[in-house]
């Protein structure tokens, strides 16, 4: 009875994981590491899906101007980002 339920609640959570994954982007964990951006895919950690391919643009938001401007359009953390001042806003867009 034990593994029946066991069994039965594991497919239930890997059907729900795979319904709503494929409707949004799990990403999670998001980091620099040697200037690029990572991050954790939680559908291709959890096997719901394989790897994907990411376009990733950075944004810098200009308060003189009130506006953001484009930086980059590559994983990598653009040089202009690694010198900006503490309490500088930034955006990163993520495409699938």
């Amino acid at each position: 009875m034990v593994d029946y339920i066991t069994q039965a609640l594991e497919s239930r959570r890997d059907a729900i994981g795979r319904a709503w994954f494929s409707q949004v982007l799990p990403l999670e964990g998001f980091r620099i590491v040697d200037d690029h951006l990572a991050f954790d895919d939680l559908a291709v950690q959890y096997g719901f899906s394989q790897p994907n391919h990411y376009q990733i643009t950075w944004f810098v938001w200009h308060e003189a101007q009130q506006e953001e401007a484009s930086a980059a359009q590559a994983s990598a953390l653009p040089p202009a980002f690694k010198s900006l001042a503490a309490g500088s806003y930034n955006r990163v867009q993520n495409r699938c």
